[in-house]
């Protein structure tokens, strides 16, 4: 009996740290990159938030599906796509954004925008409905934002019923993990109230901006880790910054364990972040590693001479520029490097790079 005993418990824990690594940062973002009037400055947000979401995973020890749409992908019927057959596990975190044009009918009860994810009219979509969506799947906690106007029109009705190298020290992934993996609940935010447009700048969305200085204020240990003070003081820098006023509910039900440290490499749906995982997995032996080079380059890249770019924490900060080859074999002998976030990328006809722009994440 002893040993029938054994093995039941042996796959009991098994099961146990399957469910544990299952834990998962479902990363979504929209963003209206192809608008003449701000397309660029949503850019800036688009390649910022990327970044930060990719270190949200990485300081709660979880894994991330990314739903990243831009230029003509941005629309309503991939949002609705993406929110509908979203699957979540209970502990599992959903984090929404998105950068572009929005609006508000006069008969609008809620206080959040629609979203001008499409036209005509028809196709815009209210944030509290995608807010509506996730909850309806049953995250452990969720994050729904918006930079975008929030003003009046009439043509608009109402409807039914987001510097130096990346490194996460303990300190910063405590705060994260307050913040978000050891959180249950729903807050949703917008940059504007009714009746408000939302300033797009040379530098990003100015609600962005904001939100994202005030989070690595609090991650860098000079505020308290909790949200209403975030989006407290994110609403006083926006006001201060470029008058308009951002609006919030936050809907907290306590909190968990955040996910427990692991060796263990983050898992990605995006197969170009997982590989370079793979090669800078310093669990892995090294030689394994070293195999693991033209593999990668045969696979993703023009050729071994490709550009590639590191840049910092804000993704405006060159520190490094290899060819692919370069980059790769650098990675095979790197150590605490665990996760990267693409900023862009230029690819030919047949999708392989020719150029790439990236962050790398140590903890």
């Amino acid at each position: 009996m002893k040993p029938i005993k054994h093995t039941l418990l042996i796959i009991l824990f098994l099961s146990i740290i399957s469910g544990i690594q299952a834990q998962t940062l479902h990363a979504i973002i929209f963003a209206d990159t192809d608008d003449a009037r701000v397309g660029e400055s949503v850019w800036l947000d688009y390649y910022a938030m990327t970044g930060e979401l990719a270190i949200i995973a990485t300081a709660n020890n979880m894994n991330i599906k990314e739903y990243y749409f831009n230029e003509e992908k941005c629309n309503t019927k991939n949002a609705l796509r993406v929110l509908n057959s979203l699957k979540c596990n209970s502990d599992d975190i959903v984090f929404f954004y998105y950068s572009g044009h929005g609006a508000r009918s006069f008969g609008d009860k809620s206080k959040f925008p629609q979203l001008i994810l499409s036209r005509p009219e028809s196709q815009f979509v209210p944030l509290y409905k995608i807010n509506d969506i996730i909850k309806s799947k049953n995250p452990k906690f969720s994050v729904v934002m918006a930079d975008c106007c929030n003003s009046f029109s009439a043509r608009v009705t109402t409807k039914d019923l987001p510097s130096g190298k990346t490194v996460i020290k303990g300190s910063a992934e405590d705060t994260y993990q307050s913040l978000f993996g050891k959180l249950k609940g729903n807050i949703v935010v917008a940059s504007s109230k009714a009746g408000e447009t939302s300033i797009a700048t040379e530098k990003g969305g100015a609600f962005t901006i904001v939100f994202l200085n005030e989070l690595q204020k609090i991650v860098s240990g000079n505020s308290p880790a909790n949200w209403n003070d975030l989006l407290s003081d994110t609403k006083k820098g926006t006001v201060r910054l470029v008058n308009h006023t951002p609006v919030f509910d936050i809907k907290l039900g306590g909190t968990t364990t955040a996910p427990p440290a692991t060796n263990n490499p983050i898992q990605t749906n995006n197969q170009f972040i997982a590989s370079l995982i793979k090669v800078s997995d310093d669990n892995a032996d090294e030689m394994q590693r070293i195999n693991l080079v033209q593999p990668t380059i045969s696979e993703y890249f023009v050729s071994p001479n490709s550009k590639v770019e590191i840049y910092g924490r804000n993704g405006k900060t060159l520190l490094e520029r290899e060819t692919a080859e370069e980059f790769l074999e650098r990675l095979c002998t790197s150590y605490k490097l665990v996760n990267f976030s693409e900023i862009s990328s230029q690819k030919n006809n047949s999708g392989k790079i020719m150029s790439i722009k990236i962050r790398e994440i140590y903890r």
